[in-house]
């Protein structure tokens, strides 16, 4: 039995990836699966920010955004995104201007171990 992990990898130019009797390999929870499946993490998150990154903006955003700034109404972004990926898309999308604060989730969430 074969399993596709990432059915759409290669319509975005990634690589497909199988695995026999998946179940099975997950539950050993050895290195090879451990670090294929932090490499499809990673493949993923690329493929999410570079989708941000394409998408086109709401009608009227920029453009309210715009007003609250010539009103110097302060706005923020708090978002469920990582920190850190938040803030370059921000920069990134050049809308980092408009916000008084960027502020996205933290990585480790307080009591994780």
């Amino acid at each position: 039995m074969s399993y596709l992990l990432h059915p759409h990898a290669p319509a975005y130019g990634g690589s497909q990836a199988f695995f026999d009797e998946p179940d099975k390999q997950m539950e050993k929870g050895d290195s090879c699966n451990k670090n294929i499946l932090e490499a499809l993490g990673r493949e993923f998150n690329q493929l999410a920010i570079e989708g941000v990154l394409a998408a086109p903006f709401i009608d009227g955003a920029l453009e309210t955004l715009e007003q609250l700034k010539k009103q110097c109404i302060p706005a923020f972004v708090v978002s469920g995104t990582p920190d850190e990926e938040i803030k370059v898309i921000a920069k990134k999308r050049n809308i980092a201007l408009y916000f008084l604060e960027v502020h996205g989730s933290p990585r480790k969430k307080e009591g994780d171990c």
